[in-house]
C-alpha cells in the first residue's frame, strides 16, 4: 500500500447537505458527484472513505463539524478559504457538483493552500472571547440607545432640563423663587 493518498476528494457543503466528487492523482473521476445530507455525514464516511483518501472543503459555518467527523478516518484535511479558490468561486457557472469536482482537482494537482484549523482548546477560547464581545456590544448598545433617545427627546422639545427637574421636583412648582429679587 502507498505511504500518500490514493484518492482526493473535493465536498462542497451547504447548511442540509454537501456534495462529494473524488478523483485520483490523475484528476480523473472514480467516485460521484453525489449529494448526501448532512445528517448522514458519520454513515457516509464510514462506508465511502478510507485511510488513504484526503479531502478539500471550503471554510463554512460547519467546516469544524465536518472536519473533526473526518479527520480520524482520512490521511489528511484541507480546510480552503473561498476566496483563494477562484476556479470554485469566479466560474460562470456554479454548481455544487462543479465546485466539488474543482476542489478535488485543485487539491489533487496540490493547488490548494489550507487555512489552520484550530484544536478544539483553542475553538472554545475563540468562542469564550467572541461572546464577551458579543455581551459588550450589547451593552454599550443598550446604554447608547437610551442615551440617544433622551437627547433626543430634549431635541424634538418632549423633554427638557427644565421639565425634568418640574417632573423630580413637582412639589416646587408654586413656588416662586424670585419673589423680592426683582
Amino acid at each position: 500500500m502507498a505511504d500518500g493518498p490514493t484518492r482526493f476528494f473535493g465536498l462542497d457543503i451547504h447548511k442540509e447537505y454537501f456534495v462529494a466528487v473524488g478523483v485520483d492523482a490523475q484528476r480523473k473521476v472514480v467516485f460521484g458527484p453525489q449529494k448526501v445530507s448532512n445528517y448522514q455525514l458519520d454513515t457516509w464516511v464510514s462506508r465511502v472513505l478510507t485511510t488513504q483518501d484526503t479531502v478539500a472543503l471550503e471554510m463554512t459555518t460547519n467546516t469544524y463539524l465536518f472536519y473533526d467527523t473526518l479527520e480520524p478516518q482520512v490521511h489528511s484535511i484541507i480546510a480552503v478559504h473561498p476566496p483563494n479558490v477562484t476556479l470554485v468561486t469566479g466560474a460562470q457557472v456554479k454548481t455544487d457538483k462543479k465546485a466539488a469536482l474543482a476542489l478535488a482537482q485543485l487539491h489533487a494537482a496540490g493547488m490548494l493552500e489550507g487555512v489552520w484549523i484550530p484544536p478544539q482548546p483553542v475553538r472554545d477560547l475563540r468562542a469564550l472571547v467572541a461572546r464577551r464581545t458579543r455581551y459588550t456590544r450589547c451593552r454599550v448598545h443598550r446604554k447608547g440607545s437610551a442615551s440617544h433617545e433622551v437627547s433626543g427627546n430634549r431635541r424634538l422639545g418632549l423633554v427638557s432640563h427644565f421639565t425634568d427637574g418640574v417632573r423630580l421636583y413637582g412639589w416646587r412648582r408654586g413656588i416662586n423663587f424670585y419673589q423680592g429679587r426683582r
